[in-house]
């Protein structure tokens, strides 16, 4: 019997020392299998100490009679045992169930039908993408089943919304484990014009803490059917078409797009009373060359307005 158990012991620590990390859960059915096979009275993992680099201080234990307690080793334990992350694809209508930080990096956006329509309208205005409704980098793929075509405003908002959240919370770090639930629905097709986006649904269940994050994008732009139907509002777009068709500066486009979070600019006047606030929040004074400079700025937004009847400021 004593033979057996230092075996026993000793056949599981080498075991684990071998596998370098593993999650309690495995170590405690491996171990059970050596006990059986020694007719051991108990055989375990036991945590001596936790320590901060994620290594911690083990030993097996073993028994028959007496106890037999194996030599200290240091091993990575996950306390979470991580499923893989499984996406379902039907029409409109993709879920990512489990969602884990176990997943494979997406495929990148191929050409859809509707995208040489967006093409045509981009080479005036750069301003529609093809979105993926479940991430790249969530593991979504990159084809008509998890594609629509939506302007570079929403899919900046789906990057900082939904998408950084899920990423965050399936960190290796936080190794959360969500329910990522899309469903869309496109503008109705008109001839060579489809697969744009009117409405995206997005919805997160944390498994962890059971919350619930809804996020909605809801009257999307409609695309114009020709290049002269374009119109540009300065609330809709994003940062290079702020900076190529109201010649905003690379800071001041940012600084724009940030407190434009806040709310949409009712007109010119509105954006330069918010930017100044803007700026005297962040501890400019008044005197700084930052706020003197504003008006400037300004001026070109209000000259490309006056000089082009395509670029608006509406709500």
């Amino acid at each position: 019997m004593q033979k057996d158990l230092y075996k026993g012991v000793e056949e599981g620590t080498n075991y684990l020392k071998a596998k370098q990390n593993i999650n309690e859960k495995d170590a405690d059915k491996h171990l059970g299998t050596i006990k059986s096979k020694y007719s051991l009275k108990d055989l375990k993992l036991v945590v001596d100490k936790n320590n901060e680099d994620g290594k911690d201080l083990v030993h097996v234990h073993g028994e028959v009679n007496p106890v037999k307690e194996g030599q200290g080793f240091e091993i990575e334990l996950d306390e979470v045992d991580i499923p893989k992350t499984k996406i379902s694809y039907s029409p409109y209508h993709n879920l990512a169930n489990p969602l884990t930080s176990k997943r494979s990096i997406g495929d990148r956006a191929k050409d859809i039908p509707g995208w040489k329509h967006a093409q045509l309208l981009n080479t005036k205005f750069n301003v529609w993408r093809k979105g993926h409704m479940i991430s790249m980098l969530l593991g979504g793929r990159g084809d008509i089943s998890n594609l629509s075509i939506i302007t570079e405003k929403t899919n900046g908002e789906m990057e900082r919304g939904p998408e950084r959240y899920a990423k965050n919370e399936t960190s290796e770090e936080k190794k959360g484990i969500l329910s990522y639930d899309v469903k869309w629905v496109n503008h109705p097709k008109k001839g060579e014009i489809e697969n744009f986006a009117k409405e995206i649904i997005i919805t997160i269940t944390n498994k962890k803490d059971k919350k619930i994050l809804p996020y909605s994008f809801k009257n999307l732009p409609e695309p114009p059917e020709t290049l002269e139907g374009v119109i540009i509002n300065l609330n809709k777009i994003g940062r290079p078409t702020l900076l190529l068709q109201f010649g905003l500066d690379e800071p001041f486009a940012k600084d724009v797009l940030d407190e434009r979070n806040k709310g949409s600019f009712e007109d010119i006047i509105d954006i330069a009373t918010r930017m100044k606030s803007y700026y005297i929040s962040k501890g400019y004074s008044n005197d700084s060359q930052k706020v003197k400079n504003l008006n400037l700025k300004i001026l070109e937004i209000r000259t490309r307005l006056a000089s082009n009847s395509t670029l608006i400021i509406e709500k």
